[in-house]
């Protein structure tokens, strides 16, 4: 029987809650107006549908075959996706646009036809780009387009987004290995693993001090990224073979660290705008 407790349970939503926070660091990125409620309403709204489709989705194409039950599910679970459209198209083609890639992306990340998510190295960055789509609805729901300051940005997601996901794989690594899932996590050695991390640890510290941006915003930003860095660096020195029970508390921990480090992000856009606003 569906209820609100089902659906949210079914949509997965205390999985991706936090993540609307992405999002919401794409607008204040670029509007003048961060606290306009009407513009933040739609900001949830479109973040809220776009995830509860791609988890709610990835969860039947994974514990279910296909039948009647769960192609009723899998209905249910394109149901946002379908929502998705009149709303984005109201405010722009290429807000529909980048939805209908993020959309198009979750179908083939764990689609039974194209299971992406059994492809190492390339679901990762498949997996990343989901969230860069994110950032991105953000950035067009505040009146902002592609420039060299918001791609730069875009690709900075993608790339800090890959240690967490590497943590997530760990962390499910007997779940996708009792499911026939080749993921990064399956196929890599842990000291491959941490070889990625610091890799795109290194690289988003980099980039987040040459991104264009005005002078005291991407001080504040350089200065809370290598923060940031340092926190994960040390969760990526420390992770041992085969120790499901760290990969679960340092998940948590990792989760607990973004979300602080994308709060602070969030002040620092608002009291150092983009552009002059009047």
């Amino acid at each position: 029987m569906l209820n609100i407790s089902n659906l949210l349970k079914f949509y997965r939503v205390r999985d991706w809650i936090h993540l609307i926070g992405i999002t919401l660091l794409g607008f204040v990125y670029v509007t003048c107006i961060p606290l306009d409620t009407y513009a933040l309403f739609n900001v949830v709204l479109i973040s809220a549908l776009y995830l509860a489709f791609g988890y709610s989705s990835n969860s039947v194409f994974e514990e279910h075959k296909m039948n009647n039950k769960s192609t009723y599910l899998l209905i249910l679970s394109f149901f946002p996706a379908l929502l998705l459209i009149p709303i984005a198209y109201v405010h722009s083609i290429r807000l529909l646009a980048i939805l209908m890639i993020g959309v198009f992306l979750f179908i083939v990340y764990s689609a039974p036809l194209v299971i992406m998510k059994s492809r190492p190295i390339l679901e990762l960055f498949v997996n990343s780009s989901l969230f860069m789509v994110l950032f991105l609805v953000g950035i067009f729901l505040g009146g902002g387009t592609l420039t060299d300051s918001t791609l730069m940005f875009s690709i900075f997601v993608l790339i800090l987004i890959i240690p967490f996901q590497l943590i997530q794989e760990l962390k499910d690594l007997e779940q996708d290995r009792s499911n026939d899932l080749t993921t990064t996590g399956v196929y890599t050695s842990i000291s491959g693993i941490k070889a990625m991390m610091i890799s795109s640890i290194v690289a988003s510290m980099l980039l987040s001090m040459v991104i264009p941006m005005p002078y005291q915003r991407l001080k504040g930003f350089s200065v809370l990224t290598v923060l940031l860095c340092v926190f994960l660096s040390f969760f990526t020195i420390t992770l041992r073979v085969d120790d499901p029970t760290q990969y679960k508390r340092y998940r948590v921990l990792m989760r607990l660290t973004a979300i602080v480090y994308g709060t602070f992000l969030f002040l620092l856009f608002i009291i150092t705008p983009e552009k002059y606003c009047t």
